[in-house]
């Protein structure tokens, strides 16, 4: 059915951004020895409002990425027996070194409490716990409180800063880089922790030789054997009839993992990109790109307003995932992955625009009217079988 919209809008923006700056240095005691597991935090000057959150690795170092539109903001740092360290800072990138003083941390009074954050090593625990609400339904919704990681609107998990190199529930990679699918559907009451690995290197091989500047992260389920997922349905009247269906069951085990993700709607959602692999490896394990389609013929589009896409897009989506990971031998050094997406998608596009010249001494008043309608359809199928072993002293 042709449809056509006379939209006349008058909109006004005032938008201020304010670029992410990145604090670095080391943490040393008066001996100039490195202090582990110092607390960084970047706040608020005068408020008591944290902005970003960091914990120095077993060199002392720290990084930590914030946003702040107030031209000062106040570091402080907090390590065990040491004199906690506040000094107010420039918004802008930079590198600080402080030397912490030694002072006695008296421990009046001793309660056993679940911690919201702990480190060991380069493994940095989150208890979901301590950031969650009602209103949060997914891991997706939780990660976006986390101090120090991002998401961006594409799903992209940024840690730092930096995007992450790997995502693994319970330790193993299933998605192979796409986990938007894990992120948006995977419900809060079945995790336990996140863990953030800093200095990740993939490559069992490898680590300890060659380093690596990305982190990963790794989901801890609150039980070993997990079924779990995530179901929605909606409906809407109009004209066409409106409908957004989620269903997204998921199985995690030691051995076995698998995930199969069904989504359609007529509503401007783009579920069908959660098929993108955000994660890329590295020349180690081999990189990995999202292919994109050929174009045999130049065809002018519809022009599309600057406003998010879910309030224009006139789509009809099906989108159908699964994947699937066993471990194949005793040691799980061994791992078989299956992985297949199809997309059906429609989507119609129209724009119009009328440009009126006035009349001049030279030549009379005209008008040009153009009326762009555009039918966009896309079957798209998918599929890889991965056969790898990752162990710490040799391939065969």
């Amino acid at each position: 059915m042709k449809r056509k919209i006379y939209l006349f809008l008058m909109v006004f923006f005032s938008v201020i951004t304010f670029a992410q700056k990145t604090v670095s240095g080391k943490i040393t005691d008066e001996d100039g020895v490195a202090i582990p597991s110092a607390s960084v935090t970047i706040e608020e000057s005068g408020k008591d409002a944290i902005l970003a959150y960091g914990i120095t690795n077993s060199k002392g170092e720290y990084k930590v990425t914030f946003t702040s539109s107030e031209p000062n903001v106040d570091l402080k740092v907090k390590a065990f027996n040491q004199k906690p360290l506040t000094k107010q800072i420039s918004n802008s990138d930079q590198t600080l070194a402080f030397k912490l003083q030694s002072e006695a941390t008296e421990i009046k009074e001793v309660q056993l409490k679940t911690k919201m954050i702990t480190a060991r090593g380069d493994t940095i625990s989150y208890d979901l716990k301590a950031f969650d609400n009602k209103n949060d339904r997914t891991l997706a919704d939780i990660m976006k409180k986390i101090p120090g990681i991002e998401v961006n609107a594409d799903g992209t998990i940024l840690y730092q800063g930096n995007a992450i190199n790997k995502f693994y529930v319970e330790g193993k990679d299933l998605m192979e880089g796409g986990y938007g699918t894990i992120t948006n559907s995977l419900p809060k009451d079945a995790i336990s922790k996140l863990e953030v690995l800093e200095n990740h290197q993939p490559v069992k091989m490898l680590q300890g030789k060659i380093p690596s500047d990305a982190a990963a992260i790794n989901i801890r389920l609150k039980k070993s054997v997990t079924m779990t997922g995530r179901g929605e349905v909606g409906s809407g009247f109009g004209d066409p009839w409106l409908w957004n269906v989620k269903l997204t069951p998921m199985f995690f085990s030691k051995k076995q993992q698998w995930v199969v993700n069904y989504k359609t709607n007529n509503m401007g959602e783009q579920v069908e990109n959660e098929g993108n692999i955000l994660a890329f490896g590295n020349r180690y394990e081999g990189r990995r790109i999202n292919a994109s389609q050929n174009d045999w013929l130049n065809v002018e589009n519809a022009s599309t307003p600057n406003l998010p896409v879910k309030r224009y897009l006139f789509n009809n989506v099906h989108y159908l995932s699964a994947n699937y990971l066993t471990n194949i031998d005793a040691k799980k050094e061994w791992e078989l992955k299956a992985n297949a997406n199809y997309t059906n998608n429609a989507v119609e596009r129209e724009s119009y625009s009328q440009v009126d010249y006035f009349a001049t001494e030279e030549t009379p008043a005209f008008g040009i009217t153009q009326n762009i309608l555009n039918n966009f359809f896309t079957d798209k199928l998918k599929g890889e079988l991965i056969f790898t072993k990752n162990a710490k002293k040799r391939i065969f």
